[in-house]
């Protein structure tokens, strides 16, 4: 599962390509999108209410325990906090994401906050940060950052013919099954999820499909 999150967040690193308005970065079939004008929001709100939005907590648990104490609030992150920052939903047949994009006034703090964290550099100046399990990482170069949450869709690697593309063996733990006209109910949350060591993911399969949407 980790391979396939890799995937995903290697290909959604192309949104990254320099623009004006990154307004235009946003996939023309984005299922959903939202624009927070933060240079308005800022006079409604201080920097310590910031802090405590949904924003300020993602960015304060992505970027993990500070020793060094380089970050404090939002403000630290260089977000350019006088633009539009921009959310945006997007799917597939396995996959949600979940991205905001927000423009930079200056990267090298972003670099300063991550600093302890396993940075990866790739061409263009482009810098990523992943959560232990890759679901939820930080991508950014000079211009803007974004801040992408994945979730696989359950239904869609229970499939048999999905399974076996990818190498995948499920064990359902059951509690007590309640059955009612034939119905069985589950809890879905119990299924875990092994990985098959020859796991022989149709890469390009997948990679063209998700091309198709991003």
């Amino acid at each position: 599962m980790k391979k396939i999150y890799f995937l995903c967040a290697t290909l959604l690193m192309a949104q990254l390509s320099i623009a004006q308005d990154i307004a235009i970065r946003i996939p023309a079939n984005a299922k959903a999108v939202a624009t927070i004008n933060t240079a308005r929001l800022m006079k409604l709100m201080s920097p310590e209410d910031l802090d405590k939005s949904i924003l300020g907590k993602k960015l304060r648990e992505i970027k993990g325990d500070d020793t060094t104490s380089q970050y404090n609030s939002v403000k630290d992150f260089g977000l350019d906090l006088n633009n539009k920052l921009y959310y945006f939903y997007m799917a597939d047949d396995s996959m949600h994401y979940n991205i905001v994009l927000m423009p930079l006034s200056d990267a090298l703090k972003v670099d300063k906050v991550m600093h302890e964290k396993e940075m990866v550099r790739l061409s263009g100046n482009v810098r990523k940060v992943a959560e232990i399990d890759s679901s939820s990482f930080l991508i950014w170069n000079d211009q803007r950052l974004m801040y992408v949450s994945t979730s696989l869709k359950d239904e869609y690697f229970r499939r048999k013919d999905v399974a076996a593309n990818h190498g995948l063996s499920y064990n359902y733990y059951y509690e007590e099954a309640v059955v009612s006209d034939s119905i069985m109910s589950m809890d879905t949350s119990a299924i875990i999820y092994e990985t098959d060591t020859t796991e022989t993911v149709t890469e390009k399969a997948r990679i063209d499909s998700i091309l198709a949407i991003i």
